[in-house]
Parts: C-alpha cells; structure tokens; sequence
C-alpha cells in the first residue's frame, strides 16, 4: 500500500482468511479498495470507487513474493 502513497491498517473483519487461519494455515486479507459499511446486514452498502486497487495491491504482492524489484 505504501508504495501507492496509502498507509496500511489493521481492522477487525469477517473474511475468507478466517477458514485457513483456522487450520493453521497462514494467510492475508488484501483490501480490495472501495467503502463499505454494516457488513453481513440488511443495511449493508458497498461503494466500489477505487475496485482496481485490490487487483494492483495483489499484483504486486505476486511480484514481490516472485523476487522481482521496483
């Protein structure tokens, strides 16, 4: 994130990562960009306003697991 001017942050959520963490398997939530609120709620609201960021943020996590530099 950084390396697009954003600062990480850690948030408490509901995500698929929650299925291998329980079998002891690491794994990340990547965010995928956008606003979102009231989560698993009938008042539940998603404004994807920045959806492509997901797609650079593991796009580049791919390059920099692969050994490839800036």
């Amino acid at each position: 994130m950084r390396y697009f001017g954003l600062t990480p942050t850690l948030v408490i959520e509901s995500t698929n990562a929650n299925v291998p963490i329980s079998k002891g398997i690491p794994a990340v939530t990547i965010g995928a960009g956008g606003k979102s609120n009231n989560e698993h709620s009938l008042g539940e609201w998603r404004l994807n306003n920045k959806g492509a960021d997901g797609i650079k943020f593991a796009l580049l996590i791919l390059l920099a697991e692969a050994g490839v530099a800036k």
